[in-house]
């Protein structure tokens, strides 16, 4: 099993600030009490790892990627809408280029799949609550290393790199090219908005035109997925024939 090399990822990502832990509670949660940005908090092990909507994240340790990059953004908390799409477009630009190029898509709003199984998960959080700009914490959780035979699964089917590819990866080299990819992105979303990105989602899109059931505010809404709109809000056809979009909910899959 290798581990984190913290003199080679401080070499390949110069100048950016980072710090290695063997085991921490969360990475999103130390980037959020961080002052000091951009910066990078990278675990072998995160002991109360979270998703969105306070699920809990699977994380053994020293197989996968549980990252969390503090980036300043002069962007209000509502103009950061769509961030999480992006970054999940930022993903699979970086898995593509390993070999990935089929059955890989992006469940709204946050989720990376791979024939129906969870490989990666994104949460976006901030530690500042500004008028003009705010801090935001791009968390990353992927599946690397992980096998089935030796750690006991999540609630939800997942799959991991290593399954997927056949081989064994370098999560050192793997942290760099997703940290590369971010940094530009990152920059291009604060310039242009999720907008800038909407040509490349159809592609990606794992909900489009599937029946699924939307669940905000205590309600319940059922419909077919249309896409997402420049703001990167999902679009539902409801049952009604009339169409609905949402900035944020709990999305599920409904049988054909």
């Amino acid at each position: 099993m290798s581990h984190l090399d913290l003199p080679f990822l401080e070499n390949a990502l110069a100048p950016l600030t980072l710090s290695v832990f063997d085991s921490i509670p969360s990475t999103n949660e130390y980037l959020k009490k961080a002052s000091l940005s951009p910066q990078l908090c990278v675990a072998e092990q995160q002991t109360a790892g979270r998703g969105r909507l306070g699920k809990t994240w699977f994380s053994p340790p020293g197989v996968n990627l549980y990252l969390s990059l503090l980036w300043p953004m002069k962007k209000t908390i509502s103009q950061l809408e769509g961030l999480s799409l992006a970054i999940g477009l930022s993903v699979i630009h970086t898995l593509t280029n390993l070999g990935i190029k089929r059955d890989i898509k992006i469940k709204w709003p946050n989720d990376l799949y791979w024939q129906e199984k969870k490989l990666a998960g994104i949460l976006i959080e901030t530690n500042t609550e500004l008028a003009e700009k705010n801090n935001v914490v791009v968390g990353l959780g992927l599946n690397v290393n992980m096998l089935a035979q030796d750690h006991a699964p999540p609630s939800l089917p997942w799959v991991s790199l290593k399954q997927i590819l056949g081989h064994t990866l370098d999560r050192n080299c793997l942290l760099v090219s997703l940290i590369k990819q971010f940094i530009p992105d990152l920059q291009r979303f604060e310039e242009q908005g999720f907008s800038d990105f909407l040509a490349q989602w159809p592609r990606w899109d794992y909900l489009y035109h599937k029946k699924i059931k939307m669940e905000i505010a205590n309600k319940s809404i059922r419909g077919i997925a249309q896409g997402v709109n420049e703001k990167g809000h999902l679009i539902i056809q409801t049952e009604a024939n009339t169409l609905l979009t949402f900035s944020s909910g709990k999305v599920s899959l409904l049988k054909p």
